[in-house]
Formats: structure tokens, sequence, C-alpha cells
């Protein structure tokens, strides 16, 4: 799966650390509905255009960015957001495969979501306290996406790329560190409410906590 030598763990909050439901019912259900109340569209039309919109920025920092789409909504989406804290739920396992992993590795959050998310997710789980370092996308000025990306990472963190792993659910993140020269490791189901998707590209697990089983040897081999 990895080759030898890892020493740092570069891992994602949204759909790796954390269940990915609550964000996929934000931009299905609350987003769209928020925009047909202020626009007076219907439901089935704001869905449309909600799609369409993130559509035409996924991919870039812009998809993440809270003023960026309170502008493009005309809504003020940190607001929104405030009332989901109480909703965050850890994906099973993700403490005890950060302690464990503790034991090995440096343990780096690297994330596409917005620094007050960031902010809020961090507190309502408590998971900075088992990690070793954080570092938000935004602060970078690119998404994980972004080959860019991960030349501004190598700035800041010397095992990126010859001896780090990316753990993510982005697929794009995935392939885009891949082609950088990290090893890494795709998140085949971030939202517990779905099944697990069919991933034949690289090394997949169901969820974080299965990667228990190859920490330490396994994982860097």
């Amino acid at each position: 799966m990895a080759g030898d030598g890892v020493s740092t763990l570069f891992i994602d909050m949204d759909g790796t650390l954390t269940d990915l439901a609550l964000d996929r019912l934000f931009f299905t259900e609350t987003l769209p509905q928020c925009f047909a109340d202020l626009s007076g569209a219907s439901l089935a039309e704001a869905r449309r255009h909600v799609v369409a919109e993130l559509a035409a920025i996924q991919g870039t920092l812009a998809w993440y960015s809270l003023p960026r789409l309170s502008s493009l909504f005309g809504l003020d989406l940190e607001a929104l957001t405030e009332g989901l804290a109480r909703a965050i739920v850890l994906q099973p396992g993700a403490i005890e495969f950060l302690e464990q992993a503790g034991e090995h590795y440096r343990r780096v959050l690297v994330t596409n979501a917005d620094p007050v998310v960031l902010a809020m997710k961090l507190r309502a789980t408590g998971l900075a306290a088992w990690l070793d370092g954080v570092i938000c996308a935004h602060h970078l000025g690119a998404a994980k996406e972004e080959a860019i990306f991960y030349e501004r990472l190598a700035a800041l963190e010397p095992d990126c790329p010859l001896a780090g792993l990316l753990i993510d659910d982005n697929l794009a993140a995935v392939a885009a560190a891949r082609r950088a020269g990290l090893q890494a490791v795709a998140i085949a189901r971030p939202d517990r409410s779905r099944p697990a998707r069919d991933i034949t590209e690289g090394f997949a697990v169901e969820n974080i906590a299965a990667l228990k089983d190859f920490l330490p040897e396994r994982l860097t081999r």
C-alpha cells in the first residue's frame, strides 16, 4: 500500500474523521431550502440552481469558502452553519485510530474546510488533542485537488511528499496527492447513511477504523 519510510500521516477531516452525512444534507437540503425561501423559487428550481453553481467551482477553494458561497447565494452561510455543531459526528474508531497512529507517526490534519467551519468542528469534536498539526487549505491559497497545494504543503512539512501519506475521502484530492508523489489511502464510505463506493484505483478502505489493522508495519510497506 505505501512505500517504506512513511513518517507523517496527512489526514482529512470531513468524511474521513467526521461523518460526511451532515455536510451532504447541508448542501442538498438546507442550502437549497434557504435559497428557495430567499428567492421565491420552488425547491426543485433552487436545488438545480445550487447544484449548477457548485459544479462551476468544484475542486477550488471557492467551493469551500463561506464568504464566497454567501456572496454566491445571497445567504449568511456562517450563521447557517453555527447551528450544526451539535450534529457533528465522528466516524467510528476515528479517535482510536489517531491515538494508535500517534505511537508511530506524526498526525497532521489537512482540510479544505473554511477556517470558521474548521474551528467549529475542532471545538465540537476535540480532535486537536490527537493531532500534531492542523493545516487549512485556505491558509495555503489552494485546495487539495490542486497540484500547487502539495508544493505549498511541502514548504511547511518536510515529510511531503516522500515520507507522507494522505488519508482522504476526496478522490480528486487523493489523485492529486499521488501525482505529487505522496502515498495515499482513499476512504470508500465517508457518509455512513450511504453504501461504500466502489474504488478501483489505488488502495482504499471503508473507513478510517479499518486502517488500525495496518499500523504500523503494513502501513509502511
